[in-house]
């Protein structure tokens, strides 16, 4: 059995009602020097949808902050677009 992410475990809309609102302020996502299940974009995506005000993302060893706004950008564009809602 593999151990699984507490992001997904159940629905977002059921993990959104303890996370609306809320910062998390140390991610750590994959790839990392440790197995991370998710990267930075699909932990925003989650995060968005479960109306989180914020993330921030860090790593041992590499500067996290050009992937970060990669990752912001692409949860802009697709709220532009609709698939999402909720800004993260």
């Amino acid at each position: 059995m593999t151990r699984e992410s507490s992001w997904r475990r159940g629905d977002a809309r059921e993990r959104g009602v303890h996370a609306r609102g809320a910062i998390d302020c140390h991610i750590h996502a994959f790839p990392d020097f440790v197995h991370r299940s998710q990267d930075m974009i699909q932990i925003a995506v989650e995060a968005s949808k479960c109306g989180m005000r914020a993330i921030a993302f860090k790593d041992h060893w590499n500067i996290s902050a050009t992937s970060a706004y990669l990752t912001q950008r692409y949860i802009d564009d697709m709220i532009a677009r609709g698939e999402l809602t909720n800004p993260v």
